[in-house]
């Protein structure tokens, strides 16, 4: 079987130009669904979900829908989980749950684009998905620390590195058996007299 690479026309940038947003959308929310899948694997607990204004929340055993006002400096998309009070922590789906997905997506639209279709605009749109979550692969995947804070691919090095470091996003999440607080809001601990 013969691979023919299309040619790049301008009729590609009508699906390229939408499709970025589109699988932006569709990158970061899978990014965190895996983070959901991981750290459910890992033990945790789901407590939230968010993308953009739109979040859910795990409340009385129940899922709630929110529409909720976007946070100026708040992550596009975020899932919040419960920790888990295990010794053995099971780091590593957790960490890798949503590069994971990313890497899934990306594989997805490039066999539509290298073996899918005769359409310059579905090119386009596949082009346009590829870059998106190659982007994301890389960002969530490739060890990196921005402003000091590590992503996930950082701090799964870290882990494997250290046992300390592996219980990092356990504690991180740990909170004195209470969930996050809201994004933006500061809970108030209870002092011992």
């Amino acid at each position: 079987m013969k691979i023919i690479y299309p040619p790049v026309s301008e009729i590609m940038f009508v699906g390229f130009a939408p499709g970025f947003p589109l699988f932006l959308l569709l990158g970061l929310a899978g990014r965190e669904l895996g983070r959901l899948l991981g750290g459910r694997l890992s033990g945790y607990a789901f407590w939230s979900f968010r993308v953009f204004s739109l979040r859910w929340t795990g409340e009385a055993g129940r899922l709630r829908f929110r529409k909720a006002r976007a946070e100026k400096g708040a992550a596009a998309a975020q899932c919040l989980m419960r920790s888990a009070a295990q010794a053995d922590f099971r780091f590593v789906p957790y960490l890798l749950g949503g590069g994971l997905v990313n890497l899934g997506l990306l594989g997805i639209c490039a066999a539509a684009f290298v073996l899918g279709f005769e359409n310059d605009i579905l090119h386009g749109l596949f082009l346009s998905g590829m870059l998106t979550n190659g982007i994301l692969v890389l960002t969530n995947l490739v060890p990196l620390s921005r402003r000091g804070v590590p992503n996930d691919g950082m701090l799964l090095l870290r882990a494997l590195r250290s046992r300390e470091t592996a219980q990092t996003p356990r504690l991180a999440l740990q909170s004195d058996g209470e969930p996050p607080c809201e994004p933006g809001k500061v809970r108030k601990r209870k002092h011992k007299k």
